[in-house]
């Protein structure tokens, strides 16, 4: 965070010549007072030299009503959303010509379960540049999980069973792609994405 002052170019220079005549003023009347002055105390002078120099100061700064903002800047990942169908059609068995069903045991090939796969791949590398949020829609649309983002390779990945953990079936009735999509852009409207 750092302060950003707000006074324009012009009151800058209206400031500086009223702060010179401000201080022409106080020499005039400082000579004018010398002789009443004569009876202080060399300390209780100089006290009251300080305290005309800062009421001075104060009445330029006020006359120049100066602003001041704290601003912070965050520097963050863009978001890259996942949109999954969790309808119950994602129940059915996927394409056999499908090389990541040819690679799973017989009781992980429906469609849900290769969506799976495929967002475990993804996460995998995206979480490193990316922030990867993953949506499930159906009927309704909503936020699965916000997988975190990794500051290198060492970091652990999340499993499937910790990614899908609230969703491990897909249980939809039917399937709406387009309110799925604007649904999430518009949960994600002040993201770069």
């Amino acid at each position: 965070m750092k302060p950003v002052f707000q006074v324009g170019q012009f009151w800058v220079w209206v400031l500086l010549a009223m702060g010179v005549a401000l201080a022409v003023f106080y020499l005039y009347c400082y000579r004018q007072e010398a002789r009443h002055a004569r009876r202080l105390k060399p300390g209780q002078k100089k006290l009251l030299r300080t305290l005309r120099i800062l009421v001075g100061i104060l009445a330029v700064l006020a006359l120049g009503q100066p602003g001041m903002n704290w601003v912070s800047s965050e520097e963050r990942l863009p978001v890259l959303p996942i949109v999954l169908d969790e309808s119950t059609s994602m129940d059915y068995q996927d394409c056999r010509d499908n090389p990541l069903v040819q690679k799973a045991p017989r009781d992980l090939r429906r469609r849900y379960d290769t969506a799976k796969t495929v967002v475990q791949k993804l996460q995998e590398k995206l979480t490193r540049t990316h922030r990867v949020k993953l949506f499930t829609f159906s009927d309704t649309s909503k936020l699965l999980k916000e997988i975190p983002h990794r500051e290198s390779d060492g970091d652990p990945v999340l499993t499937p069973g910790q990614v899908f953990e609230r969703a491990p079936d897909p249980t939809g009735e039917y399937t709406n792609v387009g309110d799925a999509l604007t649904d999430a852009m518009r949960e994600l409207a002040g993201e770069q994405l």
